[in-house]
Formats: C-alpha cells, sequence, structure tokens
C-alpha cells in the first residue's frame, strides 16, 4: 500500500462586488485549509495499470488537522480517467476531529480509471480549490500512436488508414493522424466528389482519434532548411498553418489542437508562430526546443520508438530491439506511415499491440495525454 502526501492550502475565487460575508468565509477558508493535510492509499494495488483494469477500489484517506475547526467540511474522493474527473464521492460531511483521523473508502463501477484523488473543500462553497492529494500507484508508460501523412484525395491513403485506425479502435486504443492541408483543397472545392473520403475521417474523430497539424504540402523547407531548400519565412510558415487549421475546421469540423512538422524539422521561427499565434495548439510532436521556448506541451523526439525499417515496412522484431533502449521512459511516441503499408505490416502492427499491452502499457492521443499530466501531477 503506497501513500502520498500533500498539504492542503485554499484558493477562494472572488469575484467583483463580493460582500463581507464571503469575504469573512475566504479568511476563514485560508487559515483553516493551511492547517490540514491529506494522504490516500489504494487497498491491494501497487501499480496504474491495476486501477484501469479495476471495477472497484477501496483504501483509507487520512485527514491531519493541526488545530480544531469550527466551519463545515466535505471530504471528496474522485476518479479520473485521462485528466476529467469521472465520478465522485462524499466520504465525510461535518467538522473535521482534531489530529488525525482516517475515513475508508470504497468506490465502485469504476470504467479505465488512472487517478483517484482527495481533497477537502467546505461545505457550503463551491468556490474553493485545493491541490489534490494523489495515490501514488506507480504509473504505466503512455503509448502515443503518430501516424504520419494523410495526404491523397484519391482514396488509397485514406483507405489504409482507416484500416490502421479501425484495428487501433478494436482494440480499445486511440490513434492519430497527421494531416496536410493541400489534401483538403479539393474537397473544400468540390466536397461531394470527396464525400466518402471525408466522412471516413470525420468517423475516426467519432471512435476517439485525433488529427493533427502536419503542415500544408510537406515540401523541403516547409518549417526548416532542407535539402539545400531554405526554411521557409515566419511568414510564410504561419500561413501554412493558419490554412491547414481553416481547412481543418471547414472540410472536417475538427479544430486542431496538436502540431507536428513535416519531416519533423522545424526552426526558431516556427516556435514563436505556435506561440504568438496559435495559442489553440497544446501539444507539438518532435519539435526542436533546445531553449525551452514553447507555450505547448512537447512530446520530444527522445520518445521516438521506430516500428518501420523504412517507411511503410513495419518490422515488430526491430521494435522489441529498440524497446529494451526506452522502455523505462514515461511515454513513448510510435511513429509510422500506414499509407504505405502491406497486408504484413498490418500484421506486424498486431503483434507490436499485443506485446505493448502485455506490458500494460496505457494508451492515449497527445491531448489526452496532456489533460493526464495536468491532472496528475497538480
Amino acid at each position: 500500500m503506497k501513500r502520498i502526501f500533500a498539504f492542503l492550502f485554499g484558493l477562494i475565487l472572488l469575484s467583483n462586488g463580493i460582500g463581507s460575508t464571503n469575504a469573512v468565509l475566504a479568511s476563514d477558508a485560508a487559515e483553516m485549509l493551511n492547517s490540514i493535510s491529506v494522504e490516500i492509499s489504494i487497498d491491494g494495488m501497487t501499480t496504474q495499470a491495476e486501477l484501469m483494469n479495476a471495477t472497484s477500489a477501496q483504501g483509507v484517506v487520512t485527514v491531519i488537522d493541526t488545530t480544531k475547526q469550527t466551519e463545515q467540511t466535505k471530504l471528496i474522493v474522485a476518479t479520473f480517467r485521462n485528466g476529467e474527473m469521472q465520478q465522485s464521492e462524499t466520504i465525510h460531511t461535518g467538522m473535521l476531529p482534531a489530529g488525525i483521523t482516517k475515513f475508508d473508502f470504497k468506490i465502485d463501477h469504476l470504467n479505465k480509471v488512472d487517478c483517484i484523488k482527495a481533497f477537502v473543500v467546505l461545505k457550503d462553497s463551491d468556490e474553493i480549490c485545493c491541490p489534490e492529494a494523489v495515490d501514488s500507484l506507480e504509473p504505466a508508460q503512455v503509448i502515443v500512436f503518430k501516424f504520419d501523412d494523410l495526404h491523397s484525395t484519391v482514396g488509397t491513403h485514406v483507405g489504409k488508414f482507416d484500416k490502421a485506425l479501425d484495428f487501433l479502435r478494436d482494440q480499445g486504443i486511440p490513434g492519430t493522424a497527421g494531416v496536410l492541408g493541400k489534401w483538403l483543397e479539393p474537397a473544400k472545392v468540390n466536397p461531394k466528389k470527396y464525400l466518402n473520403q471525408i466522412n471516413t475521417v470525420k468517423s475516426w474523430i467519432l471512435d476517439g482519434h485525433q488529427l493533427w497539424i502536419h503542415g500544408y504540402d510537406h515540401a523541403p523547407g516547409e518549417f526548416a532548411a532542407l535539402k539545400e531548400v531554405p526554411a521557409s519565412s515566419y511568414e510564410k510558415q504561419m500561413e501554412m498553418i493558419a490554412v491547414t487549421y481553416d481547412l481543418m475546421s471547414t472540410v472536417l469540423h475538427y479544430n486542431a489542437t496538436c502540431f507536428g512538422a513535416s519531416f519533423n524539422q522545424n526552426n526558431e521561427d516556427t516556435i514563436t508562430v505556435l506561440n504568438q499565434e496559435f495559442p489553440e495548439i497544446q501539444t507539438v510532436l518532435f519539435m526542436h526546443d533546445t531553449k525551452n521556448r514553447l507555450s505547448a506541451m512537447n512530446l520530444s523526439s527522445e520518445s521516438l520508438c521506430e516500428i518501420e525499417t523504412q517507411a511503410g515496412e513495419v518490422s515488430s522484431q526491430l521494435f522489441l530491439m529498440r524497446y529494451e533502449y526506452v522502455k523505462e521512459l514515461p511515454y513513448l511516441v510510435i511513429q509510422a506511415h500506414p499509407d504505405q503499408w502491406n497486408e504484413q505490416s498490418f500484421k506486424e502492427l498486431g503483434t507490436i499491440v499485443k506485446f505493448l499491452k502485455s506490458k500494460n502499457c496505457v494508451f492515449m492521443t497527445p491531448e489526452q495525454y496532456q489533460k493526464f499530466t495536468s491532472a496528475y501531477q497538480k
């Protein structure tokens, strides 16, 4: 049974025009919560993977109150998945006794929960937020599938992406697809002609997969100098991202929150463009950011685990060999190009997924991972 200890202190959200009664409440709450600490332990579990596979959990919340309180409080236990609260239960209402008090809890009907937290609030106030006590289960390794280069309107590329993403869906795994804006131009002009392809891509969104901006045309120099081609200017980079974002919004009715540069190459202008022009981009993939300037969460190239011997040829043997060097990392990003796969490559993907499941890995999109880490590390 593991435990984590977190001091709780009050944060009162006050709006303009609050009266003297609420001001007194804020003062009392801050003083009270500064004297409370909480720890939570879950019975019979040591890893996050065990929690995610459980349908119920029970344990103990220990509250340490260094002074005798006079305010009515609620002690709440809540479950989370990918950073979003799933359910909550109030396990104590009333004044907290001075000293150390233990409260048992049990929560049923869990569904792939990855985190349980405990926190204290004033009974009659929803205006109070406190840093939570978080379970200290050993985190599972997170896997993000990064499928690159969705760029053809002729149907072949979409079809192979569809097969790969449908396989992941059937395994209960979310995937991603990197969209190139140029591919969407004909569909914007003649939506009826490309209706089947567009509806296929929209179905991925409904299945829980994430689309991300991969640039406009995947040309050398798009976001960094490459093959003797100079990098695009700040203005051109901004235009290519903006056009692709708008096309995805117009044609697919999807507002992208993730970006990954073509060829996984960028320069300082790319970072400035994202920071200043695209606050909606919350995660980026494999960005070179030696000065740590990025506002968005960067899933760095150090997390890359290749599964292709070359673009389009998946090898589970290659993956297993490389996995030995990255198995201790908190997350891995698996990059691949399903538009170029043959039948053997799809079979190799199945072998890789089976292996990762045997290691109790957790599968997320970049957006889910960003929300998960934000919630779990509070």
